[in-house]
């Protein structure tokens, strides 16, 4: 569709030939396919037919009443906008000239012009007798409330960014970045993209990435920044203590999506940091629980366990509670412990009974905040600072908009 130019009348005091010649510039300057008239009563009768008269675009009037009424007047034009951009016009294909009009309608088509993005707005300027602009003096000030949209927009994906939505906010960054080359505000929306993408990415445990991405911003967040540091140095060098840093990001990562309502995958996540502990033990003890040596098993259990070999691979691979069994099986402490936590196992065999494991049982909260203690209060035991990982590895809430922009 073509461009389309929403203008404001007013009444013109004692100079309505003058007004009517200032906004018949404008319309020549913009050349719309179409002009949307906002008029009130007088300005119908007493300014418009000395504006359309010989005008070549097609228009329409919009009768305005209450033209005081910046509030009402603002619900009306966000109205007129939305029927635009349904009709097919782009944003960018709408101007809006909001020189003319009470005080109250000049204010609310700004106002509600900047809210719906439109992205042009113009102003006419010139030498004025008695508040109206002198005929052969006019000139046209554009307007592109840039600033003020992407401050808006920074907004909203601070919202979603508390949600963890962090994809949705790169979406509405690239659509920002397509609308401006200004360099200053292309520099901001890349350190924000570079954050929503550092921890999108580190949402679905690509911490290497991750990392990567907030090397930037390393100055402003410090302990996200330092955990994912020592994480990467532990899992490159294949240290054992990279497991008590994954468990804390689990738990983490299990909260977030308890935040979000989605209970069954926070119980799995829970559920999976448990069986690292696991892991971590057993790997301390020289067992590898996707291939278990058999030559280091008791001799008393080896019949219980030679049973469990795959037909195929000839290999020993143990799940959580054979995990824990095989702890419980050589006296170690923390398998023990496990099989006399009555209260961490029941919640567990809850996530059996769910939908994303062996049910079709849906996880409630009441369930998810059970599981969530117990399994904290288990790996205390195993991980006495696993709390303090979990704070420095916890996700900032929002963006730090005003402090990110005095750091760029």
């Amino acid at each position: 569709m073509g461009k389309v130019l929403v203008m404001s009348v007013g009444v013109g005091g004692n100079n309505k030939e003058s007004l009517a010649n200032a906004l018949k510039y404008s319309i020549q300057h913009h050349n719309p396919e179409k002009v949307i008239f906002l008029v009130s009563e007088q300005s119908k009768n007493e300014v418009l037919p000395l504006i359309v008269e010989d005008m070549d675009s097609e228009y329409e009037t919009i009768d305005v009443s209450d033209i005081n009424d910046i509030d009402k007047l603002y619900e009306k034009f966000v109205t007129i906008f939305s029927l635009l951009l349904k009709r097919g016009y782009k944003h960018k294909d709408i101007v809006v000239d909001f020189t003319s009009g009470t005080k109250a309608m000049s204010a609310a088509l700004a106002i509600a012009s900047i809210s719906m993005e439109i992205e042009n707005l113009s102003y006419i300027m010139g030498d004025r007798k008695d508040g109206t602009v002198i005929s052969g003096r006019e000139r046209i000030l554009p307007l592109r409330p840039y600033s003020i949209l992407i401050d808006n927009q920074l907004k909203i994906i601070d919202t979603l960014f508390s949600f963890y939505r962090f994809d949705a906010c790169i979406d509405i960054i690239n659509t920002l970045k397509r609308k401006t080359n200004a360099d200053d505000i292309q520099s901001i929306l890349n350190k924000y993209e570079n954050i929503c993408l550092a921890y999108s990415l580190w949402d679905k445990f690509d911490h290497s990435s991750a990392q990567e991405k907030l090397k930037d911003v390393k100055n402003i967040l410090r302990k996200n920044y330092g955990f994912l540091g020592r994480l990467n140095a532990l899992k490159k060098n294949e240290e054992n203590d990279v497991f008590e840093y994954l468990i804390a990001d689990l738990i983490n990562n299990a909260k977030r999506r308890g935040k979000e309502g989605r209970y069954d995958d926070a119980v799995a996540r829970l559920y999976r940091a448990v069986e690292m502990v696991a892991q971590y033990r057993l790997k301390s003890l020289g067992f590898d629980t996707s291939d278990i040596d058999m030559r280091k098993i008791p001799e008393k259990h080896k019949e219980k366990y030679n049973q469990l070999k795959d037909k195929k691979t000839g290999k020993i691979k143990l799940p959580l509670y054979k995990s824990y069994e095989l702890l419980s099986d050589i006296d170690d402490e923390i398998g023990k412990k496990f099989y006399e936590n009555e209260e961490l196992q029941k919640y567990l065999r809850v996530r059996n009974d769910s939908v994303l494991a062996h049910g079709i049982t849906p996880i409630t909260q009441e369930l998810y905040e059970k599981l969530l203690k117990a399994t904290i209060d288990f790996i205390k035991d195993v991980f006495p600072d696993i709390e303090n990982l979990m704070r420095i590895s916890e996700f900032p809430s929002s963006i730090p908009i005003e402090r990110y922009k005095k750091e760029i």
